[in-house]
């Protein structure tokens, strides 16, 4: 009796942790909403073959760039978990930092879109030198 009392408990701790993360995204996407079309400084948390996770640290909130949307042609890195830029030896890695756009956002997918841009000099923010 005591290991179901436990494995229900358990059980309820883990949907409230869902539906907690689930209300927190949603309000973080009605926050962005009213946002589409604003520059913000972000930060790259995450690569992959499909694009970046970037974060707004300003307000804990995280978003997708698709590689498509990037300036330039990318290719992933999966040895070094970055993208490469084609051709050329620039990098996008975990930790950069980037400048993005707020495109779109999904409501009923809790789903926020970035598009990275470039900065005022006309160089493109996305893309830095090959560290050593």
């Amino acid at each position: 009796p005591l290991d179901a009392i436990a494995a229900e408990n358990s059980s309820a701790e883990r949907r409230a942790m869902e539906a907690e993360r689930w209300v927190v995204r949603r309000k973080q996407c009605w926050l962005m909403s009213r946002r589409i079309g604003e520059i913000f400084e972000g930060s790259v948390t995450g690569v992959t073959a499909k694009g970046l996770y970037v974060d707004i640290p300003e307000y804990l909130i995280d978003g997708f760039v698709d590689i498509e949307t990037l300036p330039g042609v990318y290719e992933f890195d999966d040895r070094r978990l970055s993208l490469r830029r084609r051709p050329g030896h620039s990098t996008i890695s975990v930790g950069d930092p980037l400048r993005i756009r707020v495109t779109e956002v999904f409501i009923d997918d809790n789903s926020i879109s970035f598009e990275a841009i470039a900065d005022t000099a006309g160089t493109n923010s996305v893309t830095r030198a090959e560290r050593d």
